[in-house]
């Protein structure tokens, strides 16, 4: 197996340049992508209401008791700390539990904060100061944030204006901006997911809401608390998956999965199905699918995917260990991959070029 391991080694380091996927060979994690460095409990949970401790009132003398101090505007808050306590949060108290790997909408939420502690002062008070209406309307009128966005989706998009009418969106432009990373015009499933979770995690660091954030509610309402135990997820949260949810697709003979988000995938098969390309008949028929690589049994290669665009893992079945398997991967497969990928077809991997577009021919030839 050592010259096995050296191969597939060689294979990954060959192809990780241009494709960007890790070159690390060891036995991937069992758990779903996304699973397996989540904490045992909710992300949330350290900002989980807790119950008040029941005590007897001490008896009052009502002739001594003090008036009641006057109404008094709530205080604005203190910005001259803000962007302390959000790097706090961001990467302390909340952001060591979500790590980058732990769940989707992590990373692109710490991004949101890092932006938002960017504003101007005004613009910060105003910012945090939005979140509460908009939660809250949301809440009111729709089951999940799934409902919320399909039926913005079926209206014609997620704009700025159909927020502002149907959901108490009172940030503007500014806050629209900050919510659409792409700046197309609409937010995505995943840039409103990304925008609530922004919003309920400073609600609640700045106590917002004068009646008590449960932030694991609202977590739940945005479909981000799946999976974990005594949770439970509005039904509308099954609809839908965000687009950087992790995918596999498996060549047609069987012998490699490579993992990432979906239009990563399917930038690499188009590349794989170019006409020039000699491999086009092993990944023609093949289709991007739900769910990550160790999820359909390919538990062998490179390290899970970093949560970003653009980057692929690839995987191998226990049928690897086999001599003509993983001959073809490492002699054949390697050099024919990278040709694809670059147009570079004159690629030598101190084997015969010529042997080894007709050995790939002959292998697709049926397909």
């Amino acid at each position: 197996m050592a010259r096995n391991g050296c191969l597939l080694f060689a294979f990954t380091a060959i192809l990780a340049p241009q494709i960007g996927y890790s070159v690390t060979l060891h036995q991937a994690p069992k758990k779903p992508f996304g699973a397996w460095k989540a904490p045992k409990k909710p992300i949330f949970s350290w900002l989980a209401p807790k119950k008040p401790v029941q005590q007897s009132p001490a008896p009052v003398n009502e002739s001594q008791a003090p008036p009641p101090p006057p109404l008094q505007t709530p205080k604005r808050m203190a910005l001259d700390t803000f962007n302390a306590e959000v790097t706090m949060y961001r990467d302390v108290t909340w952001g060591s539990a979500c790590c980058d790997m732990c769940a989707l909408y992590c990373a692109p939420t710490k991004a949101l904060m890092t932006k938002v502690m960017n504003f101007t002062d005004h613009d910060k008070q105003d910012e945090i100061q939005s979140y509460l209406p908009f939660v809250l309307a949301a809440q009111e009128k729709y089951p999940s944030i799934v409902d919320m966005f399909l039926d913005g989706d079926a209206a014609g998009g997620v704009s700025q204006s159909w927020l502002e009418a149907q959901a108490n969106f009172l940030g503007g432009q500014r806050s629209f901006d900050l919510a659409d990373s792409n700046k197309d015009g609409f937010l995505s499933y995943d840039e409103l997911q990304d925008y609530w979770t922004l919003g309920i995690s400073m609600i609640g660091l700045f106590n917002v809401s004068k009646d008590g954030w449960d932030v694991l509610a609202h977590g739940d309402w945005g479909c981000i608390n799946i999976g974990y135990p005594g949770r439970t997820s509005p039904a509308g949260c099954s609809q839908l998956e965000r687009d950087d949810s992790p995918h596999h697709l498996i060549d047609i003979s069987g012998l490699m999965c490579l993992e990432g988000a979906l239009d990563s995938l399917e930038a690499v098969k188009a590349k794989m199905t170019q006409d020039d390309c000699s491999l086009r008949g092993r990944w023609v028929m093949s289709s991007s699918q739900p769910g990550t690589c160790a999820s359909v049994k390919y538990w062998l290669g490179s390290a899970p995917p970093e949560n970003k665009r653009g980057t692929v893992a690839m995987f191998f079945g226990n049928n690897i260990v086999e001599d003509t398997n993983w001959k073809e991967i490492a002699y054949h497969t390697a050099p024919n991959m990278y040709g694809c990928w670059t147009g570079n077809h004159s690629f030598d991997n101190q084997t015969n070029v010529a042997q080894t577009y007709t050995a790939m021919r002959s292998l697709t030839a049926a397909v």
